[in-house]
């Protein structure tokens, strides 16, 4: 595997770290996360300027056509920022389902603005009860006149709040799978917003007989099924690396605080059992950071060998991402439950990255199911 990245990614590297430091700090998060978007519009609008939103998309649809290890680079980044836009719905999921499964017209009805940051999408693709099988879907579109008249609830849709369009999962009348885009001021949509852990937004949803044309099935004559399947994995890859971005952003606060933090006329950091926990989290998060590496490249392989690459790196995530934060949360004291402070927003931001696109336990399951290589 090659871990070292060429120069054009270390000059990404480089830039996405400097924005980071410069335009996110976690004493305006509160103020941000109040606001009707539930992030900062204008650092949304940055980070189209700077070419993070077109990235992954590609060059025909009006993107960059970066790689995957691009992608993982501004995750990463976006992570140690604990960035509360709306990057993982739209730059990685929404991007790759439309790309995937687009027509010629809705690509370039959806893609170019993605990229610029005009257009915002979420997608709702599990259902109670279902946990992560969102192939069980019982959410029904039927066949009318002009269109389909969909029925059925989703839960847990992130970033709807900020969406103007939503990207819904839901079985046709032979029982196959599709993918239709509904306005979010559509008629017979309903929603239930809340805050996730982490001070992002969610949303409960319930269609009542909403009406969409057939323009806005995406997909039509190609698998489905399939094509969410990867771009679901490539998606739950990208949040391993922002989990790897909070995991080095509390690593680097709770160094930060051993060596100015005193006790008995020293400084922590020269406590050797301090020393070993740190040392600790740096082999976590190492960890963690090589099996995101080693599972992106086999993005491209075959199914079975793809699945379970990217359990490995999200049961890794997971692991590591509860150590380090827990970790840093016990070694900054009572401080680092606060408000004010990184390191609890980071631990809460490390539990939420657990759980999208497959928590721990989900992912354990699937790498054991799928046996050796």
């Amino acid at each position: 595997m090659e871990f070292l990245l060429d120069e054009e990614q270390r000059r990404l590297r480089d830039s996405v770290e400097r924005f980071v430091r410069r335009a996110f700090d976690v004493r305006q998060r509160r103020d941000e996360a109040a606001h009707p978007a539930g992030f900062a519009p204008d650092r949304w609008r940055a980070m189209a300027d700077l070419g993070w939103l077109a990235a992954t998309i590609a060059e025909a649809d009006g993107g960059l056509g970066l790689g995957l290890r691009e992608r993982h680079i501004i995750m990463e980044g976006l992570g140690r920022g604990l960035a509360l836009e709306p990057y993982t719905s739209n730059a990685v999921l929404a991007a790759d389902l439309v790309g995937a499964l687009g027509s010629d017209a809705q690509r370039q009805d959806f893609l170019p603005r993605i990229a610029d940051g005009s257009l915002r999408v979420a997608v709702a693709l599990y259902e109670a009860g279902g946990r992560y099988a969102w192939s069980d879907a019982r959410c029904r579109a039927q066949r009318v006149d002009g269109g389909y008249r969909i029925e059925g609830e989703k839960i847990s849709v992130l970033d709807v709040a900020s969406a103007d369009r939503i990207l819904f999962l839901a079985r046709e009348d032979d029982g196959d799978l599709s993918l239709f885009w509904i306005a979010v001021a559509a008629d017979g949509l309903e929603r239930r917003e809340f805050p996730t852990l982490d001070g992002r937004r969610c949303a409960d949803l319930r269609l009542h007989g909403v009406r969409v044309p057939e323009a806005h099935r995406l997909g039509a004559g190609r698998d489905v099924e399939a094509a969410l399947d990867l771009a679901i994995d490539r998606a739950a890859v990208a949040t391993c690396a922002e989990a790897v971005g909070a995991m080095s952003g509390a690593l680097e606060a709770t160094v930060d605080y051993l060596k100015t933090r005193r006790q008995f006329g020293q400084p922590l950091s020269s406590f050797q059992v301090l020393r070993h926990r740190v040392a600790d989290m740096v082999i976590a998060t190492e960890q963690a950071r090589s099996l995101v590496v080693r599972a992106a490249t086999c993005l491209e392989a075959d199914p079975p060998l793809r699945r379970r690459m990217v359990s490995a790196a999200k049961v890794q995530a997971g692991t590591s991402g509860r150590f380090v934060g827990e970790s840093a949360v016990q070694l900054h004291g009572g401080m680092g439950m606060t408000e004010e402070h990184a390191v609890g927003h980071y631990l809460k931001r490390l539990m939420v990255t657990d759980m999208l696109f497959g928590d721990t336990a989900h992912h354990l399951e699937r790498f054991a199911a799928l046996g050796s290589d």
